[in-house]
């Protein structure tokens, strides 16, 4: 039964994970410390103190030991029945002082505050583990006996009660076979090591006289196994670049145990260059690090300078990072030692390490550190760019370097959209589609030298021909002396057909996003050929003029609809051409010839013909159909299978000389000729689909509930099986369709509600969002946390109304957060309520919220089935109440729910489940939020042979628990209070 209690006076959280944790190796001897322990538990409550001390009542708690040390044959204890001639005679006799205690180690009790030797060596006792010690001469209820306790208080030789001036001393019997060692806690400095520093570790052991190192280095095995101290410290050198894992030995002669094992990774600082230029776009979030009014955040991509950074090499390997917008620099908001969450933003120059950072290429990607911790890194959180503690290969952490620059110049911003001739320095000639070719020729003014331009997100351009809406193309992606530039009939979107303009030598040089330091180039002679070539000092054939001029595009094809069906896309054209030439065309802007798969897509796609094109029979519309490879037989352009039709009547009919399927205005089909006169369907198999976060929100007076609502595009919509995947921080993966949430309106636009619940020991846990559509095209992937959310909710307090209303509740719900953190085990590096200055959650007194909960349960508790045992608090992203009942008869869950009427009572009716584990039944009351806590629940079983019934309250368990011995049980308890508390005052 006590084992029973013990489990719930425990508190569980439910987390989204199974977490395996290997137990420790331990070997184990012989141990007769546990021979004095058990003689003396044997002996609590004895009153018998004459057994012990043989002669008249007295201080007996030295004879106490003295007798307990006899019967268990350990001679090392000095037998006496003064305290301090038995400290005295066991020191003699080699015992060891230790700061430790552990199972069988002699307590002293030490009095800091009286004069006499008796007065202060007051007391003695055995240690039955490292926390309680069993005594005797202990006073209760006017009674001197064998008792167990943690404290001691002492009436002195000064005439008062001494409590605060006692201190324990330790020390260790020599037992012929000692306790084997434990430990405590096993760490490695930091997780990422430049080859220049050391990597030391530390364990925490008690009783151990032996450790060992074991450093093992992923894929290759063992490299290190030496003898050591507690504190072990290698060169990053010694062991070269890599991921590495390590644990300690500790052992003395009753045996030994491993530590649990710490991973690490040694990397070497990364050259990219003295001084260049580049866009950093971050890997987890696809966003670009971006100055956005001095504030560093993450942003889409926009191709202006607020993305554009200037790299400056130091001395010692690291690099100065200054805005291309501005000229302010990379600075971090800590000059030393930043803390988790420590800002980023743009400040003057200082030349202070907190404005240097090393880079490192790991997992595929760049890790950017300051130079003035060793334990973070730059991360994107949310939108803020900010130092965390390094983890390995997470998205977040990882970023991509985009070299724009061109020696010390930065792309020039020509405008987004127009229309322009390129005209070159050097030879005087104009740069002209030929047939496919780009080479100069003389002036004509017409469609093969007009060229638009259009401005992508990265800020280069795509230069398309008006002659036949071909694009300028470096052939084959080739970054090499003499590589020919083409008019390609299609636009890839690659970085082959993407340029950027430099403004220098009163010219511009054009360089494709191919190549870091190559530019366009006209040969001199005939026939003028443009290709690529190394820059050249102030080179005219490299010198070109962009001429803009004034032309309509009204000739480019546009389409007159686009539609959405089952995540496809497709547009219709009002161009009239032949089968042949529409195949072509879509191809062209990569797509297909719309094809039919069953009656549905025929009514969808026929309905987009109705919608612009009339009834006439020359309005109909081709499909990508035919039969020209087999005659009779008809197959789809794109290979899928043809079970679906929708002939008109007598058709087909046609035989060899109509071969190419269109679609009348009814929506039949027919058979025709390779002729002009059908208009044109392209269908997009595979469209990108796209999430936009527009805004977010916290449930704060609910449970811990984080809000997204955002803009999805319309082939998602229209995609019965896309998926919305949520990973949570411990990897924990949820999938739901994106029809089964809520579709609401943010400032006129419609949009879906993302709901999730997070645990509170969660909060600074990253969340990641994206859409996986039904053809497994996905999103880019949107990541938050409601930490984060949380932190600019406090940091606008002083100018947003709501936001101070809240500001209360907020902090109660970060500090229950990291409590909750601490209590569980979750990453203490990255405690949720690390903003907040002042956290006065520990100096709470327990005394006075436990005088401040009056209400005690009440009940019938116990039948012949079932007895009432007690509850425990079930934490997660809510709050479950869980009780807990006695089952004598071991009957089953469903011989429960046959026998007893089961219902609960609560104002806000909440749902429950119930259970049976082993000789345990237990109802557990579900979703309890904040300012809950403090109601009353109650739990009827009703039957005609006997009932029980319990009233209780979740303050009922934080009033047992706040009693109980485990400081961080209690401090997690007075934050599930206080966060209670400021929840009911924010209602």
């Amino acid at each position: 039964m006590k084992r029973i209690f013990s489990v719930l006076m425990s508190i569980v959280v439910v987390l989204s994970c199974v977490v395996f944790i290997m137990p420790p190796n331990i070997v184990l001897a012989a141990n007769n410390a546990d021979d004095i322990v058990s003689i003396a538990r044997g002996e609590l409550g004895s009153t018998n103190y004459s057994k012990y001390y043989g002669g008249n009542k007295g201080a007996w708690c030295a004879d106490f030991v003295s007798w307990c040390a006899q019967q268990a044959g350990v001679d090392s204890i000095a037998k006496s029945s003064s305290c301090y001639n038995m400290y005295i005679g066991m020191k003699n006799n080699g015992c060891q002082e230790v700061s430790s205690p552990q199972k069988g180690d002699i307590v002293f009790f030490y009095c800091t505050k009286c004069s006499s030797t008796a007065g202060k060596w007051c007391h003695v006792g055995i240690m039955e583990d490292s926390t309680y010690s069993i005594e005797g001469n202990r006073w209760s209820n006017g009674v001197s006996k064998v008792e167990r306790g943690n404290s001691y208080s002492h009436n002195g030789d000064l005439g008062y009660k001494h409590r605060d001036g006692i201190v324990r001393k330790y020390l260790r019997p020599k037992y012929s076979s000692p306790n084997p060692p434990t430990y405590s806690n096993f760490w490695v400095d930091h997780s990422l090591f430049d080859t220049s520093e050391n990597v030391s570790f530390t364990v925490v052991a008690s009783g151990a006289d032996n450790y060992t190192i074991g450093i093992d280095k992923i894929g290759a095995g063992r490299v290190v196994t030496e003898d050591c101290e507690s504190t072990y410290t290698i060169a990053a050198s010694r062991l070269g670049t890599g991921e590495y894992s390590a644990y300690m030995t500790v052992a003395n002669s009753a045996g030994y145990v491993d530590t649990y094992s710490v991973e690490f990774v040694i990397a070497e600082k990364y050259n990219l260059g003295d001084k260049f230029s580049a866009r950093i776009q971050n890997v987890g979030t696809g966003g670009y690090v971006t100055n956005k009014n001095n504030s560093i955040v993450g942003a889409a991509e926009s191709g202006n300078n607020d993305q554009i950074w200037y790299f400056n090499r130091q001395s010692d390997g690291s690099y100065t990072v200054m805005s291309q917008l501005n000229g302010l620099y990379m600075d971090v908001s800590y000059v030393d030692n930043p803390p988790a969450g420590a800002e980023v933003h743009a400040w003057e120059f200082t030349d202070k390490w907190n404005q240097k950072f090393d880079i490192f290429y790991l997992y595929n990607a760049f890790y950017i550190r300051p130079s003035n911790t060793k334990v973070m890194v730059v991360d994107i959180g949310g939108d803020n760019v900010a130092c965390y503690a390094f983890a390995k290969n997470w998205g977040p952490q990882k970023f991509k370097f985009d070299m724009v620059g061109l020696g010390d110049y930065i792309p020039y911003d020509l405008g987004d959209e127009f229309y322009a001739q390129i005209r070159c320095q050097g030879t005087n000639l104009y740069v002209t589609n030929k047939c496919g070719n780009v080479a100069g020729s003389t002036a004509t003014a017409d469609g093969s030298q007009i060229w638009k331009f259009t401005r992508q997100s990265n800020g280069a351009y795509a230069i398309q021909s008006t002659l036949d809406g071909s694009y300028i193309d470096v052939e084959h992606s080739h970054d090499a002396n003499e590589t020919n530039f083409l008019a390609w009939n299609e636009y890839t979107g690659n970085r082959n057909q993407q340029f950027y303009f430099y403004e220098m030598d009163k010219a511009f040089y054009i360089k494709p996003l191919i190549s870091s330091t190559r530019v366009m180039d006209m040969v001199s002679v005939e026939p003028y050929n443009v290709a690529l070539w190394d820059k050249g000092n102030d080179w005219g054939p490299q010198k070109f003029d962009v001429i803009k001029v004034s032309h309509s595009d009204d000739n480019m094809s546009k389409p007159v609809e686009t539609s959405y069906f089952k995540g496809h896309k497709y547009e219709l054209y009002n161009e009239s051409m032949t089968w042949e030439s529409a195949k072509l065309f879509c191809e062209k802007k990569g797509g297909h010839l719309v094809t039919i798969s069953d009656e549905k897509e025929n009514e969808f796609v026929n309905g987009m013909r109705c919608r612009n094109l009339s009834t006439d029979y020359q309005q109909s519309i081709w499909l990508g159909g035919s039969d020209t490879a087999n005659e009779g037989t008809w197959s789809w352009i794109t290979g899928e299978p043809f079970t679906y039709s929708n002939w008109e009547l007598n058709e087909p009919n046609g035989g060899t000389t109509q071969n190419y399927l269109q679609m009348y205005s009814s929506g039949n089909w027919d058979d025709v000729q390779n002729e002009a006169g059908r208009f044109v369907v392209c269908e997009y198999d595979s469209v990108q689909p796209k999430l936009t976060p527009v805004a977010s929100s916290l449930s704060l007076s609910d449970n811990i509930g984080f809000n997204i609502y955002m803009q999805i595009s319309d082939d998602v919509l229209s995609d019965d099986g896309a998926f919305m995947i949520i990973t949570n921080s411990d990897g924990n993966v949820i999938k739901k369709p994106i029809s089964s949430y809520e579709t609401t309106t943010y400032q006129d636009k419609s949009v879906k509600k993302i709901v999730s619940m997070v645990p509170a020991a969660k909060m600074s846990g990253k969340l990641s969002f994206k859409i996986l559509k039904s053809d497994g095209t996905e999103s880019g992937t949107y990541i938050c946390s409601v930490m984060d959310y949380a932190n600019e909710m406090i940091k606008k307090a002083d100018t947003d109304a709501e936001c101070k209303k809240a500001l209360p509740l907020v902090m109660a719900m970060l500090n229950y957060g990291a409590y909750s953190q601490i209590y569980f085990g979750e990453d203490k590096t990255n405690l949720a309520n690390a903003i907040l200055k002042d956290d006065n959650t520990a100096t709470i007194k327990s005394e006075d919220i436990i005088k401040s909960i009056t209400y005690s349960e009440q009940g019938l508790f116990s039948n012949k089935d079932l007895e009432y045992m007690g509850s425990s608090l079930i934490c997660g992203s809510d709050t479950s109440l869980k009780l807990y009942f006695n089952n004598k008869n071991k009957l089953t869950e469903k011989q429960i729910k046959d026998r007893y009427d089961i219902s609960t009572l609560d104002k806000n009716k909440h749902d429950y489940d119930t259970g049976v584990d082993g000789s345990i039944f237990w109802i557990k009351i579900k979703g309890i939020k904040p300012a809950e806590l403090g109601n009353v629940y109650g739990v009827n079983l009703v039957s005609e042979d006997g009932s029980v019934i319990v009233e209780t309250s979740p303050y009922v368990y934080v009033k047992k628990a706040l009693g109980a011995g485990d400081s961080r049980l209690q401090n997690l308890c007075k934050a599930m209070w206080a966060y209670g508390q400021a929840a009911k005052e924010y209602l």
